[in-house]
């Protein structure tokens, strides 16, 4: 007689969110706000894709022990007087 097996749907997930810091200010990042009532900041540097790797970034890059070939640091804007 086959055994059967039942998914145990108690048992917690656990895991490690992959956040890559060094595409924080990257200019490949996809640019995404998130407002939250109070202050309005970009999220799209957390993704696991960018303009350059559009399915997902290296494992290396996503867990920090890896250095991005492609990483380009964003320009900041200049900031031009209104008359």
């Amino acid at each position: 007689m086959e055994k059967k097996h039942s998914p145990n749907f108690a048992v917690p997930l656990t895991g490690q969110m992959l956040i890559p810091q060094q595409c924080k200010d990257c200019y490949f990042r996809f640019k995404v706000p998130y407002d939250d009532g109070i202050e309005q900041f970009d999220v799209g540097w957390k993704r696991g894709d960018c303009h350059i790797y559009p399915v997902v970034k290296p494992d290396g890059v996503l867990k920090n022990y890896e250095y991005c070939e492609y990483y380009e640091k964003e320009k900041p804007e200049k900031k031009t007087k209104k008359k």
